[in-house]
């Protein structure tokens, strides 16, 4: 079954959808809880640090849980016992890497509030841990998803992604308006359901897979493990560093936090995608590059025309969102959709070029490539939010961005000989964010209304893609009109 088949395209959207349902949720309820009276870009500004917190407490006990069972799965799937084994012992490694962080913030106590300007972030203590337990509960929620996307459970996959995406939606609600108006009911509200999904998850993988844990496994598991992550702490550092540097800007890091959530809502469809071709792009790898090149062109131009489209049909309804639905000054937020949410194309790129790197174990390339990434990326927010505030983090990342894929796609390209579509894969996508930049940049200068920056931007992208998919986008659209099987069997890639 290729990637070009209808079923696939359904079981591609599916994904998409489903793996973000946690994120919709989160943006659907945004006008219920801001407002005069309620959370206002201050309240959001919090909201950011916790966050970054929590992402901490994922990725020190998650130890790239998702990249390590999508990888070794089909290592150790062929015997049971091994299998049971595996999967025991990594769950119950999760909730020891988790425990070991919970106890060190118990000891440091407010220590960590120090860096912090305003006062509702210098008690550490009242925040801190708990934050920490919502990321153990988040990386075993990592872990059973990657699980269950290998397994192809679609139906359990999407139940589970909607049951917990309406706990948590239910949690933030009754964390606001039933404990306090305050990020501290926020966090008080997904922490309870955070909780209720924790145990959920353990109890079903140990009755599973039985209570098994022998260190032994991760002899295998750590040499393409630890390198990730190293790369997924340097990522850490490089998306949550902006805003440590913006937090005494607590009304920019608040408007900066709103439209990221969006933007994270877009990113997890983008990573929806990308999960649902995995299992085939490494199949392809798997049987050999050199046979498959044309296979692995055309996941690679899909997902990164499906991803564009998606990104930039985006702006528009993300903007008229927040400016018609949003009570506070979260509204003024509305005019930097643009540029943030463009920026995600980076990201998809990053997926297309790192795909051969993850399959082949080659993680130490990511490592090194983002060390000098983040300290590219930190130096420009140093430097440069004291002077341009929101826009300082939004140069940060597209320099960063931009230099990383560069390093990548040169030496894998070289590495494994993949011939991409240059075009298409490359130049095309880096081509729409530079555009994006120069109409921002533009809109500042002579106070241009942020919707006419937009239509401009939609309009340059499908020019663009009219003209590079054009005999694809004609052939999609008569084979999907006959509803024909395949409508991708006669393109050339």
């Amino acid at each position: 079954m290729t990637l070009g088949s209808k079923k696939n395209f359904k079981t591609l959207i599916l994904y998409g959808l489903t793996g973000t349902f946690p994120s919709i949720i989160n943006i659907l309820i945004l006008p219920f809880i801001e407002g005069p009276t309620k959370l206002n870009a201050v309240d959001f500004s919090h909201i950011a640090i916790i966050e970054s917190i929590v992402v901490f407490g994922w990725l020190i006990a998650s130890f790239s849980g998702g990249n390590v069972i999508s990888r070794f799965y089909y290592d150790f799937v062929d015997s049971k016992p091994e299998f049971n084994k595996f999967i025991s012992t990594f769950f119950i490694s999760i909730i020891l890497r988790g425990l070991f962080l919970f106890l060190l913030f118990l000891f440091l106590s407010d220590l960590p509030g120090r860096i912090f300007i305003q006062p509702e972030l210098q008690s550490f203590s009242v925040y801190g841990p708990i934050a920490i337990i919502i990321g153990i509960n988040r990386s075993l929620n990592t872990a059973l998803t990657a699980l269950l996307r290998n397994q192809k459970k679609v139906f359990f996959y999407t139940i589970f992604n909607i049951s917990t995406g309406l706990l948590r939606g239910i949690g933030q609600v009754v964390g606001l308006f039933f404990i306090e108006m305050s990020f501290k009911g926020y966090l008080y509200g997904i922490f309870i359901s955070s909780l209720i999904t924790g145990v959920f998850i353990l109890v079903y993988i140990l009755y599973s897979y039985g209570v098994n844990y022998h260190r032994q496994i991760f002899k295998q598991i750590n040499q393409f493990a630890i390198p990730i992550f190293y790369y997924e702490l340097i990522l850490w550092i490089m998306t949550y560093a902006d805003r440590y540097l913006l937090e005494k800007y607590p009304v920019n890091l608040g408007l900066y936090e709103t439209v990221t959530r969006f933007a994270l809502g877009i990113r997890m469809i983008i990573h929806g995608f990308n999960n649902a071709v995995q299992p085939e792009i490494y199949g392809y790898f798997k049987s050999g590059i050199k046979q498959n090149e044309k296979s692995i062109r055309q996941v690679a131009n899909i997902f990164i025309l499906v991803s564009q489209v998606l990104i930039i049909s985006s702006i528009i309804p993300v903007m008229l969102y927040l400016y018609y639905f949003c009570d506070s000054n979260i509204q003024e937020a509305y005019s930097f959709v643009p540029i943030i949410i463009t920026l995600l194309i980076l990201k998809s790129q990053f997926m297309v070029f790192t795909a051969p790197v993850l399959y082949f174990k080659d993680t130490k390339m990511l490592m090194y490539t983002n060390i000098i990434g983040a300290i590219l990326a930190i130096s420009i927010n140093i430097l440069l939010i004291p002077h341009l505030k929101i826009y300082a983090p939004l140069l940060a990342i597209g320099i960063s961005d931009f230099f990383i894929i560069l390093c990548i796609k040169h030496i894998e390209t070289k590495k494994y000989n993949i011939n991409w579509n240059q075009k298409k894969i490359f130049y095309s996508p880096i081509i729409i964010v530079i555009i994006a930049g120069l109409l921002e940049l533009i809109k500042v200068k002579l106070n241009i209304n942020p919707f006419i920056i937009s239509f401009i931007l939609i309009t340059i992208f499908i020019m663009s893609i009219g003209s590079l998919y054009r005999g694809e986008i004609t052939t999609i659209t008569k084979k999907i009109l006959l509803k024909e099987k395949d409508f991708t069997s006669n393109q050339k890639y």
